[in-house]
Parts: structure tokens; C-alpha cells; sequence
């Protein structure tokens, strides 16, 4: 191996040690030092074919086990933070202002509920599938007391439907 070589990019000559190994080359080094090499892969970063890159690496980062624990630990400390904090409460708000109805509707099961008038979910099972009911799901808000009894899977899977049959 040598012990300088010359940058092809500052043209400075660097001990060896200032260059990442590349196998496929003659001496086995790069042939930018690693100042150059980082300030290049910053600007490529910039560039809109970087950003593409980097936004398919994060996609199938985020699919694996490792990548949504660490996006569920990321958005902890976040929601955490006062920044998070503000950020939640205006979402809270928009929500609020934006689907009265459903706060309606919520508010209307959940006033049943404490009043005795309607059983607590916990004590309910999922009306499609018979688990364990975790949310009461509303058809139509326009009828706030007609509710079904669905487990977190079923109720998901009820707003993916309605989603892609164009309702929201």
C-alpha cells in the first residue's frame, strides 16, 4: 500500500490514511481523500436524484422491524418535546375544527357510557370477527348512538374500506 497519494479532486497529496478503501483500484484507495468524498456526497445529498435516493432508502428502512421501532422511539421523543407538544394540540385542534361531527358522535357514545346507557367497550366483542372490541365504530354520524363494536383490526380495516371507496 502507498503512503501518500494525490487527490483527484483538491489535488492535495494526503497520507494514506486520509483515504477510504476502494479494492477495486490499483493501490486500493479511493482516489479522493475523505474531505473531498464527504463534501461531494453533500452536494449530491442537495441534488433532487440524492434526495430520491435517499427517500427509497428511508421507505424500505422504515418497513423493516429495526426502522419502525426506531420511528416509534423517534416520534416518542418528539411528542415528548414542547415542540412535539404544540404540534400535537394544533393537529388535535385542526381535527376538531374540521370533523365536528365526529367529536359530536364521540362525545355522545361516551356520555351513554359513563351514564350507564351503553355498555363500556372493554366489556364488548369485535362485531365481525369476535375478539376483543376496542373501539365503537360509527357508520353514520348523523346517528351518534348507532355504533358497531369493532376490535383495533376490524376497525382498521372498516377506514381502509371507506377510504378507498372515496369517503373519508
Amino acid at each position: 500500500m502507498v503512503a501518500e497519494k494525490q487527490c483527484s479532486e483538491c489535488k492535495e497529496t494526503k497520507p494514506a490514511s486520509e483515504f477510504n478503501i476502494r479494492n477495486a483500484s490499483k493501490d486500493g484507495l479511493q482516489g479522493r481523500c475523505r474531505q473531498c468524498q464527504l463534501e461531494c456526497l453533500q452536494e449530491y445529498a442537495q441534488t433532487e436524484a440524492g434526495k430520491q435516493v435517499h427517500r427509497k432508502s428511508n421507505a424500505r428502512y422504515y418497513q423493516t422491524e429495526a426502522g419502525k421501532e426506531s420511528r416509534r422511539r423517534g416520534n416518542a421523543r418528539y411528542y415528548q418535546s414542547e415542540a412535539g407538544k404544540i404540534a400535537a394540540r394544533n393537529q388535535s385542534k385542526r381535527y376538531r375544527e374540521k370533523y365536528p361531527e365526529r367529536i359530536k358522535a364521540g362525545h355522545a357514545v361516551s356520555t351513554e357510557v359513563a351514564a350507564g346507557r351503553m355498555p363500556h367497550i372493554s366489556t364488548q366483542d369485535c362485531e365481525r370477527c369476535g375478539d376483543q372490541a376496542d373501539h365503537y365504530h360509527h357508520p353514520d354520524y348523523d346517528y351518534p348512538l348507532d355504533v358497531e363494536a369493532l376490535c383495533n383490526q376490524c376497525h382498521v380495516d372498516e377506514h381502509n374500506k371507506e377510504m378507498s371507496n372515496g369517503h373519508v
